[in-house]
């Protein structure tokens, strides 16, 4: 599994280095008008991103720490809506929150980024015609009384998953999606992030 998560990372890294060069070029031409500016900026991030999941793809190999700090769920939740807004928008795909916001978290902030990404993602592909996603976080029930336990659920109002489908989702490699428009990893990623919090994640 290293071996090819490595060739993995090798692969990618060398097109996201090309076009982040390009991006670099263009950010420095003069007279660029703000919001181009702008929209160059945040693909730029996005390669940035890109680059750190796939390290954190090398690092999930060897089991790393976690950079685990206080993140306020409403922050975590604005800055991803920032990420997210045009995808969902441009797949006619709305986004519902139910949380009490005084909810705070311990976690590694930018791998809760890519799991609700990751899974954010999945359920824009399971809504061709468009639809809804309604996150709902509340006290986790099976938490007893071990306090600081919560439980997300995400729902969407995609086409859903075949019940014979339902026992591979989380396996490395697996996917539904024609050649060329998925990989299998990301709902492997997700279950290795929730499992790295000590958490569990269930379909």
């Amino acid at each position: 599994a290293e071996k090819l998560t490595a060739a993995f990372a090798h692969e990618v890294g060398t097109p996201l280095n090309l076009v982040n060069g390009h991006l670099q070029l263009l950010l420095g031409q003069p007279g660029l008008h703000d919001r181009t500016r702008d929209r160059l900026e945040v693909i730029t991030s996005q390669i940035k991103r890109v680059g750190d999941i796939v390290r954190r793809l090398l690092d999930m190999t060897r089991r790393p720490q976690l950079n685990q700090e206080a993140v306020q769920l409403p922050d975590l939740i604005e800055d991803l809506q920032r990420l997210w807004t045009p995808t969902l928008a441009a797949h006619h795909v709305s986004f519902e929150l139910a949380a009490d916001s005084a909810i705070r978290l311990f976690v590694d902030r930018k791998q809760m980024e890519q799991l609700f990404i990751n899974l954010v993602n999945n359920a824009v592909d399971a809504m061709p015609e468009g639809g809804s996603i309604r996150l709902t976080v509340d006290q986790d029930p099976e938490a007893g009384e071990a306090p600081g336990r919560w439980r997300f659920t995400l729902e969407d109002s995609g086409t859903g998953i075949p019940p014979e489908i339902l026992p591979k989702i989380f396996k490395p490699m697996f996917t539904t999606k024609p050649e060329g428009k998925g990989t299998g990893l990301g709902l492997s990623i997700c279950r290795e992030i929730v499992r790295n919090h000590g958490g569990e994640i269930r379909m």
